[in-house]
């Protein structure tokens, strides 16, 4: 699978994630294909970015970060058919462990 996971929250990571390859209302030709740069600009919005071995990007989700928690929204992918949930499992916990 050789799929990788990078939190991203600079305002030219976020502008970069939600590539052509991605499918939905993010994506270059979506509704609000906005959202990659108003979340580069907040201090409380980042991005997941899922890529491939060959480095492409093949999913990603927008994080929003409370004093509650973290909240998800919905992943948004190529159409690719691999369970990603692990990968952000470890992230989560990576990051938890990293008190971060």
């Amino acid at each position: 699978m050789g799929l990788t996971a990078t939190l991203v929250g600079s305002f030219f990571g976020c502008a970069a994630t939600c590539s052509g390859s991605i499918v939905g209302c993010y994506a270059p030709s979506g509704d609000h294909c906005q959202k990659p740069l108003e979340a580069g600009l907040r201090a409380n919005v980042m991005f997941i970015a899922v890529r491939g071995a060959d480095g492409a990007e093949v999913e990603s989700v927008e994080v929003l970060l409370t004093d509650q928690g973290l909240l998800c929204y919905q992943a948004y992918t190529n159409g690719h058919s691999w369970d990603t949930e692990p990968l952000y499992t470890a992230l989560f916990a990576k990051l938890l462990s990293d008190g971060r």
